[in-house]
């Protein structure tokens, strides 16, 4: 299907990166016009949403809104349901493209588009029911999450046995306030607290409005009880809660690891503002049980000793408020930092709570997205293999951050770039580093480094944070993302260290490496134990993923966070116990993380979380980025990548040329021949390839005579065609070019052309870093692999 209408390059990458004003036209439609090209961009003859130029590129008639007649517009089968539309029944199945129900909700494409939901997305309004069954079953909207208008989402009603087409069902009350008793399932509880290790494990009953399993979760505590760990059992907990009234809830700690003698002498206490209050607890034999009405930090208390005498609880740092209460004070004006937030006590609004919360601002797509997370540097003293589900949050920040975002926050009431938030937040000596101001070639990126020295438990640390950016509008680092580096010239490059890594990433990481080694000797004392925290997203993480392998391999403790990583070596032992200290997160939606293919031999260092967003958490993505819906390429992503893979075999192959003339001859159809009028305009041609491509393509001339025969052959490697990807992403060379002026062989018109049809389908949204920043707030260590 792809090959009979996507026939050009047209708006490749415009398509994937979500420009919105695209200007490339045919030949004949240039010389033909007087339009300009903007003009022509906009021209849309039949009305259908798809402009003109684009009808041409695939083929369609411009004149005709639905050319296959299936009732389907040209632009609903090319942007959404991925159809032929030169073809009325693309599967050829007996029934028409319109007639067919691509997301299998019940209803039929043609019915979907004619109603307003979405063809290829079961449950438009995400209010947990499918299409089908809220017009045929339900009759509520499936345009609407709240069909009735009580409160209630449609499916949250559904579940409850009410009914969500009326605000009182069988009842005086409204639906919405009416109370079931409901268990919080364990989906709804951080995985650590859960575990086996814990030896407080909570669990959660409640008489509440709605449905516990969308209001009600329970997260590990930020709250830090200094004077009091050697006496609070297992974890200290946050329920977290949406409601807006005090609520009936019953909440237990399973003790497994304690006696019963002992728990006779637990009690649950709560941590708010800064006061431990005592809550009335009820004992049967392993558990401990207390009434709340409300979300907040909650953990259980050892209130005896071993001579069955009360416990005072005072310490240096509190004093008792009342036979209930202790006020922590933490007021100490030597510099202690009693939460291990980085800020020192005397500076600090909430001197026993390492919990920020604030807004991202991610200028570049005008998103504001807000954030909660824990800056704990007692996480840099646990097991770095023990995935740290705080750790993995601040970390996706740190990542982000490192594209020159601001972090508004909400304490502090200021605003900070990262690396005023790097010192805000204890890092001393912060650096900014781009690499090249150091080197001219184009394995170079842009990363911050801070340390700051921490005593917890008797043992000093000096921890050091390395934060690697993603790539940027640099002609450089696109190069180097597709540069996966020939083996059989390893030994030209100096900084390419391990040949089974990927050439650009790894030279990149060397020369970090390089520049901590020198940071560390500068700045941190040699007596003292080091801790590496290595983060990045995309290219960041490519190289954070690298340079995390390589510090473990140098024997040093490292904690490697990634996010949207993509495949960095082809090394066999990358996934092995060695490196189970490198924690990667990946959007199943994300093109960028299947990249370089795993059929090329490539994977990455250390355990792999693959969760999607669309799958589980695009309402939350929505709400986050305040986007309108969340656009993943659903049906074309892994077609593009089986086509990105048969562009070459291996790795090495991609520097080949298989044409008679300059390869083995195995492929011939890698080479076009280009016409040309004169020498002068056939020079002009060949100029308009960008240097980065110029050494992975053969050009071979022709003198013509008059004005005929200056021609010229083009034999590209499959690295020809990547690289002038790179430029276009760059912007070293504009979509005009790429599509109209440099011609692209035979060879690579599979995978071109699924590039369209991805990029048109949604390649933008599954790599925004606000999605990351949500797949680590739910990252758990089952997820990892």
């Amino acid at each position: 299907m792809r090959k009979r209408f996507l026939r050009n390059t047209a708006i490749l990458m415009a398509l994937v990166l979500g420009v919105n004003s695209i200007t490339p036209v045919s030949l004949k439609a240039e010389a033909a016009s007087k339009l300009t090209e903007e003009q022509e961009a906009e021209k849309d003859t039949d009305k259908d949403g798809l402009q003109d130029y684009l009808e041409e590129f695939f083929g369609t008639d411009k004149a005709l809104a639905d050319t296959d007649g299936d009732g389907l517009s040209d632009l609903v089968e090319i942007t959404k349901i991925k159809t032929d539309p030169l073809k009325e029944d693309s599967n050829s199945s007996g029934k028409s493209d319109g007639s067919e129900d691509a997301d299998k909700d019940g209803l039929s494409n043609l019915l979907e588009i004619q109603m307003g939901t979405d063809p290829v997305k079961s449950d438009t309004d995400e209010d947990g029911l499918k299409d089908g069954l809220e017009v045929n079953v339900y009759l509520t909207s499936p345009k609407i999450e709240d069909s009735d208008g009580d409160g209630l989402l449609d499916g949250e009603e559904v579940e409850l046995k009410l009914s969500p087409m009326k605000k009182y069902t069988r009842s005086l009350e409204k639906d919405s306030k009416r109370r079931f008793s409901q268990i919080l399932q364990s989906e709804n509880i951080e995985e650590c607290l859960v575990s086996k290790e814990n030896l407080a494990i909570p669990s959660l009953l409640g008489n509440l409005p709605g449905l516990i399993a969308k209001r009600v979760r329970i997260e590990s505590a930020t709250a830090v009880l200094d004077g009091l760990e050697d006496k609070v059992i297992g974890k200290p907990v946050e329920v977290v809660e949406d409601y807006d009234q005090p609520v009936d809830m019953k909440l237990s700690f399973y003790c497994p690891k304690s006696t019963r003698k002992q728990v006779k002498n637990y009690k649950i206490a709560r941590f708010n503002d800064g006061v431990i209050t005592y809550l009335d607890t009820t004992v049967s034999l392993k558990k401990v049980t207390a009434k709340i009405t409300e979300g907040g930090t909650y953990f259980v208390v050892s209130a005896k000793d071993s001579t069955s005498k009360e416990v005072s609880l005072l310490s240096t740092k509190m004093a008792v408020k009342s036979a209930k209460k202790v006020q922590l004070l933490a007021l100490s004006y030597d510099g202690s930092d009693s939460d291990y937030d980085g800020i020192a006590d005397y500076a600090d609004p909430k001197p026993n709570d390492n919990g920020f919360a604030g807004t991202v601002k991610n200028g570049g797509f005008d998103i504001n997205s807000h954030v909660d997370y824990a800056m704990d540097y007692r996480a840099f003293f646990g097991a770095p293999s023990a995935f740290n589900s705080q750790l993995c949050k601040i970390s996706s920040i740190y990542a982000n951050m490192a594209y020159g975002f601001e972090y508004a926050d909400e304490t502090s009431n200021r605003t900070y770039d990262f690396t005023s938030l790097m010192n805000y937040q204890g890092l001393s000596d912060v650096r900014k580093v781009d690499l090249r101001s150091i080197y001219s070639d184009y394995d170079v990126s842009t990363f911050y480094i801070g340390h700051r020295t921490v005593t917890y438990q008797g043992i000093t640390k000096d921890i050091i944070s390395v934060s690697v950016k993603g790539t940027g509008s640099t002609i450089d680092e696109w190069t180097s993302n597709f540069d996966v580096g020939n083996t059989a010239q390893f030994s030209k490059y100096a900084d390419w260290t391990d040949s089974t890594n990927h050439k650009g990433f790894d030279v990149v990481a060397v020369r970090i490496q390089r520049y901590i080694k020198d940071y560390v000797s500068n700045y941190c004392s040699s007596s003292n134990t080091k801790a590496y925290w290595v983060v990045g997203h995309s290219r960041g993480a490519a190289v954070a993923n690298i340079l995390g392998a390589k510090l473990t391999d140098a024997g040093s403790t490292v904690y490697t966070y990634t996010f949207a990583t993509p495949n960095t070596t082809t090394k066999s032992a990358a996934t092995t116990s060695r490196y189970t200290n490198i924690f990667n997160v990946v959007n199943k939606d994300d093109f960028v993380p299947y990249l370089p293919c795993t059929a090329w031999g490539f994977r990455r260092y250390g355990r792999t979380s693959i969760e999607s967003i669309a799958s589980k958490y695009e309402k939350e993505w929505e709400d986050l980025t305040d986007i309108f819906d969340y656009n993943p390429d659903t049906y074309g992503l892994e077609d593009t990548i089986d086509e990105l893979a048969s562009v070459t075999p291996n790795r090495n192959r991609a520097y080949a040329f298989t044409c008679k003339c300059h390869g083995d001859g195995s492929s011939n159809d890698i080479t076009i021949k280009n016409r040309g009028m004169s020498e002068k305009s056939r020079e002009g041609a060949i100029a308009k390839i960008p240097n980065n491509a110029l050494p992975y393509c053969r050009i071979t001339r022709y003198k013509g005579k008059a004005f005929w025969g200056w021609d010229f052959d083009n034999c590209q490697s499959p690295c020809y065609f990547m690289q002038l990807i790179a430029a276009m992403l760059s912007n070293e060379i504009s979509i005009y070019r790429f599509v109209v002026e440099l011609n692209i062989a035979d060879h690579y018109e599979d995978a071109k052309t699924a590039l369209i049809s991805s990029g048109i389908g949604g390649l933008e949204h599954p790599h925004y870093t606000e999605g990351y920043y949500i797949l680590a707030k739910h990252a758990a260590a089952s997820n990892f692999s």
